[in-house]
């Protein structure tokens, strides 16, 4: 019976949790943008970088919203989540 309860509120959705693994490190995105500040003939390519490290965390954030507005007892707090 306390298993059956405990499990109600538990989060239903296991990939929730690997949403949040897979947001790209601050620290590669800021050794990215410290690479392009410094110039050079590869600054373009650095751009690129750090424009990937953006979409990749903003699609991740997309979609970590997306699911807790559709859960119903999301893992965490939702003002944490947006937060």
């Amino acid at each position: 019976m306390l298993m059956r309860w405990f499990r109600y509120f538990l989060p239903k959705e296991e990939r929730f949790f690997d949403l949040f693994a897979a947001i790209p490190r601050p620290c590669a995105g800021a050794l990215a943008l410290q690479d392009m500040l410094r110039g050079g003939d590869e600054t373009p390519v650095f751009c690129q970088r750090v424009n990937q490290f953006e979409n990749d965390a903003d699609n991740i954030t997309r979609e970590v919203l997306t699911r807790s507005a559709h859960l119903h007892h999301p893992p965490f707090d939702r003002g944490d989540i947006k937060n």
